[in-house]
C-alpha cells in the first residue's frame, strides 16, 4: 500500500476543547497513523466539519492534509502560512448550511458555471502560487455532477497551473 488516508471528525471544536482533543483524541490519532506511518510514503489527514483543529492536526506526521478549505477555517494561504506540508483542498465540493438550515453556497461543482469553476480553480492555485496543492473537494463530493464540471475542472488546472508550462517546454 502506498499511502494511508485517515479522517477525524472530532477535531473540532463543535465537539471538544483543544485541551480535551489532546487529552482524549490526539493520543489515539497518533497510535493510528503510527501503524501504518513506516510502510507508506504518502499519507493524508482529513479534517471534518466546520471548525476544525487545524493548527494542532498541521503537526501530525502526515504529508498532506485535507479539510473543508472552502467553508472553513484557514484558507488555503492562511493553511500555507500554518505549515509547508501538502494541502489537498480547493474546491468547494457540496452545498453549506448554515445552523438553522439555510442554504448558504451551492455546490461548485453541480451548479457553478463553466467560468465560475474556472476562477475558483484560478483563485486556489493562486491562494498556494501554484505549489504544494492537490486541487480536490474539502470532503465529499456530489456524485451526480454534471460531466461538463469535471472538464472544466480538469482544464483550468491545466490553464492555470505550471502543466501548461511543463507541456509547451516538450
Amino acid at each position: 500500500m502506498d499511502g494511508f488516508f485517515f479522517a477525524t471528525q472530532c477535531a473540532n471544536y463543535d465537539f471538544l476543547s483543544q485541551v480535551e482533543y489532546e487529552a482524549f483524541g490526539q493520543f489515539y490519532d497518533l497510535k493510528v497513523i503510527a501503524a501504518f506511518q513506516d510502510e507508506t510514503y504518502f499519507n493524508i489527514v482529513h479534517l471534518h466539519g466546520d471548525h476544525a483543529m487545524f493548527d494542532l492536526i498541521a503537526d501530525y506526521p502526515v504529508n498532506c492534509i485535507n479539510w473543508h478549505d472552502r467553508w472553513s477555517s484557514p484558507s488555503l494561504a492562511q493553511a500555507r502560512q500554518i505549515t509547508g506540508k501538502c494541502l489537498l483542498g480547493g474546491i468547494r465540493e457540496i452545498p453549506y448550511y448554515d445552523e438553522s438550515g439555510i442554504k448558504i453556497r451551492d455546490s461548485l461543482l453541480s451548479s457553478g458555471s463553466v467560468a465560475d469553476i474556472r476562477l475558483h480553480v484560478q483563485e486556489a492555485i493562486s491562494q498556494v502560487s501554484g505549489r504544494g496543492l492537490i486541487l480536490g473537494p474539502g470532503c465529499v463530493a456530489d456524485q451526480l455532477l454534471p460531466e461538463r464540471s469535471l472538464y472544466a475542472l480538469r482544464k483550468a488546472v491545466y490553464d492555470f497551473s505550471d502543466l501548461s508550462l511543463q507541456k509547451a517546454a516538450i
